[in-house]
């Protein structure tokens, strides 16, 4: 394969019979070839794998480690640099991949080589997506797309489209990103392409999961898995499976959610995959602040903070300073998250990542609301809840109407909160997510027990505290008991009421929680 890229011809391809081939390689002399004069360890390393006893070969590892150094009188062929520049990105070396995928493409268009020009224009979008720069990378992929579909090349056509379908899904284009998703699993699928077809499934699966859509997204990450796992695609089984992890988190299934997570960034760790191994670490920080573990998620945050600044990556720095933010709001340093959050904010604006800013601020609206700033905090949710709702994200929608609630009912508007809570319940059960349902619950509870409608209030905050438990999410659990405790209390039952604040107690002490244990 490195001889065909550096040369264009078949290695050996005037020798007839395999004698003849056999004589050729001993020995083997650069200077036959001109076009490889200049790369002697290259040809070193080529001419090593060609070692007639395989145990002699360089293994895979030493090969991915050999540097290939060129002199002034560099080699100028457009299919080696585009080559050289996807093993860059693979490597998440994204500014030498940059490099020599737009050196390839100047000269195949100086050449006008309209086959290597559209295999390009493919490599520099998925090389400006790594840079989160989408605007450029959607310019690439429509010209491929428009090249691709003139040469009849219905594999490449397919992955411009799925290129595009990532680049709109992103920018929260929902219907777009399905559209030409779907377009690409039709392709790979009539081509027989499976790994194609993986690659849509994945891309579909990411948009559902964008748009809270859990079902269809697991759904469709299992069936691209599985393909994965057939064609022994280990960077595949680590997509999907980190992907699946999130769904598993997103539903609350963290005992499910951990180990599979680990999996994936074992995988990630494995291939070098910096930006995997950012995401999956992104993942478990988000289980450990849920589980009230918010040193050791701060520690993850960082460590993928970190990893997203040296590899160049927008969007996966975005998410680890939300991450963050979360981290410090709930050790009770709002200045640091909200700075952290405003910074999470301004980078998904950049990149044109409107569910990204959404979510960022709906964390500074949470900091608020800690606060009690309760202006600050129903401007923050009411503006994310209008770009959930302008791209279609359902389940960011209830999130922020279920938080306006809450700063309702601490304002004493008790019958506006009531509809929110009930509005936000609706949209959570259209979406089967358990734990959303049962926060509207709590919300709702909150709403009878001011107008001292115990059973109504008790009746919700056991359907809660039940949800919370079986999710074994600590924090939530102990806000739903120490208000039960509240109820039992009013209704004289004091020996229960006392067993559920201890309750609370206990569980605020083990997860660090001073102001929980000072309000029981």
């Amino acid at each position: 394969m490195l001889w065909e890229i550096m040369t264009g011809r078949l290695p050996f391809e005037d020798l007839a019979e395999n004698a003849d081939v056999l004589r050729a390689i001993y020995p083997l002399s650069a200077s036959k070839y001109a076009s490889l004069s200049t790369i002697l360890s290259l040809w070193n390393l080529m001419a090593e794998y060609w070692n007639m006893y395989s145990e002699e070969r360089p293994s895979a590892v030493v090969s991915r480690r050999t540097p290939f150094p060129m002199d002034g009188s560099q080699l100028r062929s457009a299919h080696y640099l585009r080559v050289v520049g996807d093993m860059h990105l693979r490597e998440f070396r994204i500014f030498e991949g940059l490099q020599n995928i737009k050196a390839s493409l100047e000269i195949s268009r100086e050449n006008q080589e309209s086959i290597e020009i559209a295999s390009t224009l493919l490599s520099l979008g998925r090389a400006l997506c790594l840079q989160c720069d989408y605007q450029k990378a959607q310019e690439a992929y429509t010209e491929a797309q428009e090249l691709h579909t003139r040469l009849r090349w219905r594999q490449g056509l397919a992955q411009a489209l799925c290129g595009l379908g990532h680049i709109y899904s992103v920018q929260g284009d929902f219907n777009r990103a399905q559209s030409c998703l779907a377009e690409a699993l039709e392709i790979n699928a009539g081509i027989g392409r499976n790994s194609g077809a993986a690659e849509a499934l994945y891309g579909l699966a990411e948009l559902y999961r964008r748009r809270g859509y859990l079902s269809k997204a697991k759904a469709s990450y299992v069936r691209a898995q599985n393909i994965y796992v057939r064609l022994d695609n280990t960077p595949g089984v680590a997509e999907t499976g980190r992907g699946l992890a999130d769904i598993q988190r997103m539903q609350c299934l963290f005992d499910v959610a951990e180990p599979a997570y680990l999996r994936a960034l074992a995988h990630y760790e494995q291939l070098g995959n910096s930006l995997g191994i950012s995401k999956a670490k992104c993942g478990l920080g988000a289980i450990y602040l849920r589980r009230s573990m918010h040193k050791k998620a701060e520690e993850l945050y960082r460590e993928a903070r970190h990893i997203a600044e040296q590899i160049g990556h927008p969007a996966g720095l975005a998410n680890a300073l939300c991450g963050l933010g979360h981290a410090h709001r709930l050790e009770n340093q709002y200045a640091k998250a909200t700075s952290c959050f405003h910074g999470s904010s301004d980078k998904h604006a950049l990149t044109g990542n409107r569910i990204g800013v959404a979510e960022a601020i709906c964390g500074l609206g949470d900091t608020y609301r800690m606060q009690a700033k309760y202006s600050e905090t129903e401007a923050a949710y009411s503006k994310a809840r209008d770009i959930y709702n302008q791209v279609g994200h359902h389940l960011g929608v209830a999130d922020t109407v279920c938080g306006l609630g809450h700063v309702h009912l601490a304002q004493g508007r008790d019958s506006e909160a009531e509809s929110l809570f009930n509005e936000a319940e609706s949209l959570y059960k259209a979406e089967e997510h358990d734990i959303g349902v049962a926060n509207a619950a709590f919300g709702l509870a909150a709403v009878h027990l001011i107008r001292s409608e115990h059973s109504s209030a008790s009746s919700r905050l056991r359907s809660a505290l039940d949800s919370y438990t079986k999710a074994a999410i600590p924090c939530l659990r102990a806000s739903a008991l120490f208000m039960l405790a509240l109820i039992l209390e009013i209704k004289q039952k004091n020996e229960e009421a006392m067993h559920s604040i201890e309750e609370a107690i206990a569980i605020y002490a083990k997860i660090g929680d001073g102001r929980g244990v000072s309000a029981c």
